[in-house]
């Protein structure tokens, strides 16, 4: 299966934009032909233009050295002092069969590549992306991505070009983008607005994962000044549910529990926020504390617990203000 198949051409709805007018001012260069040839390693180069993280390169190798190279890298031909041809498909192939021959692994000295020829610059930057479009990727190479296509676009457009076909004077640029890059005209909104406004700190925090791109996106509709309140706002990590005296209203609760009605000596009086009209009296233990003795670890034993003195409140008044629950899971008269 090639890179197409996995890419999955008809993902791509920019079939939906080609009025039979672009389909016929198209180039009609064979574009289904790829040329097959062998080359010398050494007169492939790599492309300048190419920013897409080259990872598990040695795990690549490790594949091509035992079923050898199933998908061929693909360039154009451009002669110049670093090769013959310049790749515009494959460079993590290229690095790993590199790697190969540093280690003294011989069958790689010449290999397949794909030839295509590329009209111009902007379209060969263009098919570079679209080279990886099968990648999972992060957040700074989606933006990297959105702003590579938008400024080959918008050159193209200017100098009255079209792209295999698509008219770029009578579409908005932003449509092309979205479509190439098989993303919502949101995202693509929410890309461009990232990349233009947000501050270049809170851009490094949200390439090292410390921010969402959602918080980005928001925090991107603020000036540079109240952006800076953020820069150095420490992350808040996601801690297990805790015991009733350890989240945060814990002064308050502790209060409460120092408040001890006449022959309570031995109870405890839990404050529980969110139904903080009633004391929740037990001998020992908080509900959420007698709740967490039977459930497991994974339940929100604190939300649980005030669910049920809400139901308690709204059809057992009664109960709530007469009895108490032991950590037994027995009901006691709170008189006794």
């Amino acid at each position: 299966m090639n890179c197409w198949e996995v890419t999955g051409v008809n993902k791509f709805s920019i079939f939906d934009g080609l009025s039979a007018a672009s389909v016929a001012d198209a180039d009609n260069t064979d574009r289904a032909r790829l040329a097959l040839t062998d080359v010398p390693y050494d007169k492939i180069y790599r492309n300048s233009d190419n920013f897409y993280p080259q990872s598990e390169i040695k795990e690549l190798a490790a594949k091509i050295l035992m079923v050898g190279l199933l998908e061929p890298m693909t360039v154009t031909f451009n002669p110049c002092e670093q090769g013959e041809y310049r790749l515009t498909d494959g460079e993590r192939r290229y690095n790993a069969i590199g790697y190969l021959r540093e280690q003294g692994y011989e069958g790689f000295d010449v290999v397949s590549v794909r030839i295509k020829p590329v009209k111009n610059e902007h379209e060969e930057r263009i098919t570079l992306i679209l080279g990886n479009s099968y990648r999972t990727k992060d957040i700074a190479t989606l933006i990297k991505e959105e702003q590579v296509l938008k400024e080959e676009l918008t050159r193209m457009k200017a100098e009255g070009m079209s792209l295999n076909g698509y008219d770029l004077q009578k579409g908005r640029i932003r449509d092309v983008i979205a479509d190439l890059m098989n993303v919502s005209k949101t995202k693509v909104a929410e890309l461009e607005a990232i990349a233009k406004h947000l501050r270049p700190e809170l851009m490094k925090k949200l390439e090292n994962g410390e921010i969402k791109q959602s918080t980005a996106y928001q925090l991107s509709k603020l000036t540079p000044e109240e952006q800076a309140n953020y820069v150095d706002k420490p992350k808040v990590e996601k801690t297990k549910p805790q015991a009733q005296s350890d989240v945060p209203n814990a002064t308050k609760q502790q209060e409460c529990a120092n408040r001890k009605q006449p022959g309570e000596s031995k109870k405890e009086q839990i404050y529980i926020p969110s139904l903080s009209q009633y004391i929740l009296r037990t001998e020992g233990c908080s509900v959420a504390d007698f709740l967490r003795r039977y459930l497991p670890d994974d339940v929100d034993v604190t939300v649980l617990a005030d669910a049920l003195l809400l139901l308690a409140h709204n059809y057992q008044r009664d109960i709530v203000q007469q009895r108490m629950v032991d950590c037994t899971g027995e009901y006691k008269n709170a008189d006794s």
